[in-house]
């Protein structure tokens, strides 16, 4: 069960518990194991937000869906230093560089709980990005590869998508 809090501060966006079932070895009863998350604005109150905790289960996107504005689901690989890169330019446009107003979520595509949201949001690539309202993408972004070798992310590509995204 989660539930959306409203900021009053600006402080505290959403809260919710997330069951997931978890089998000891050489257990026959299976056991419920509850993470509870936490999304804090370090930042001043302003109309865009980022979500400091970056997702690790698909039920945890579930809470977020129901947000009014496009949610930005930046779809990142632990280690991959082009996913680093358009995490930091991403984050600098959302929070302070678009008229537009969207939120913006990390969700580490490493772990395999989110592998159904890969194929649910048609992620070919990481890193990408995916703009979502009421649980629908709307527009998604992948930086260009060559070879198979990291290119630098576009940073007037990138925030040309977020200024093209209807709020």
């Amino acid at each position: 069960m989660s539930k959306v809090i409203m900021p009053l501060s600006g402080k505290v966006l959403a809260v919710g518990t997330v069951a997931a079932g978890v089998v000891g070895i050489g257990a026959s009863k299976q056991f419920q194991q509850q993470r509870q998350f936490w999304f804090w604005n370090k930042q001043a109150p302003q109309k865009n937000r980022r979500y400091e905790v970056p997702l690790r289960y698909e039920s945890e996107l579930e809470t977020l869906l129901v947000l009014p504005t496009p949610l930005l689901a930046n779809f990142t690989g632990h280690h991959d230093p082009l996913s680093k890169s358009l995490t930091e330019q991403l984050e600098k446009i959302v929070l302070n560089e678009t008229s537009k107003t969207v939120s913006l979520v990390d969700l580490e595509a490493d772990q395999p709980e989110i592998k159904g949201l890969l194929n649910r949001y048609m992620v070919k690539s990481i890193p990408s990005v995916v703009a979502i309202r009421g649980g629908i993408p709307i527009s998604q972004f992948t930086p260009s590869r060559s070879n198979n070798e990291p290119q630098e992310v576009d940073y007037e590509q990138l925030k040309q998508w977020v200024e093209s995204i209807d709020e």
